[in-house]
């Protein structure tokens, strides 16, 4: 096995991991959450719609708690050598980056209260994540691809 193909899927490993625990403290919290979401987007009007912040915030949690259990999953087979198939890394990067997408939105909406330098300081952090979380997502999809391609005769 590759150094490259090594640090690759052991750092999606540790980012689904974190995923798992991250999406299952926000479910275990989900009121306190949606609440704080709606106190720091500053907007009124989202008062009157909690239920389906609350839906919503709870949905994005359990996807990514299901992206980060399926990514350690098949990250770690792919560390123990066994065969590596592409189709579950392209789901798992198109997973991943629509769901960053939904985050990154989030993100700055609940930057509302926050003085305009910081709430765009916030932004592009988090823009800057998505952009490193699908370029990992998309390297792992490229190397189970180029490992299916190896092995063709």
């Amino acid at each position: 096995m590759t150094l490259i193909r090594r640090f690759v899927f052991g750092l999606l490993v540790l980012v689904g991991i974190v995923y798992v625990f991250r999406a299952a403290s926000t479910l275990a919290e989900l009121r306190s959450t949606t609440d704080s979401f709606i106190a720091s987007s500053n907007d009124r009007d989202f008062v009157a719609d909690y239920n389906v912040f609350f839906v919503l915030i709870g949905l994005t949690a359990a996807g990514f708690l299901l992206l980060g259990a399926a990514t350690a999953f098949y990250g770690v087979n792919a560390l123990r050598d066994a065969p590596v198939r592409w189709r579950p890394w392209a789901a798992l990067a198109w997973t991943a980056c629509l769901l960053h997408v939904l985050w990154l939105l989030y993100r700055r909406i609940g930057a509302g209260i926050l003085p305009q330098e910081q709430a765009m300081s916030r932004t592009l952090t988090s823009a800057a994540q998505l952009a490193v979380v699908c370029v990992l997502y998309m390297a792992g999809y490229l190397l189970a691809r180029r490992e299916r391609k190896d092995e063709t005769p």
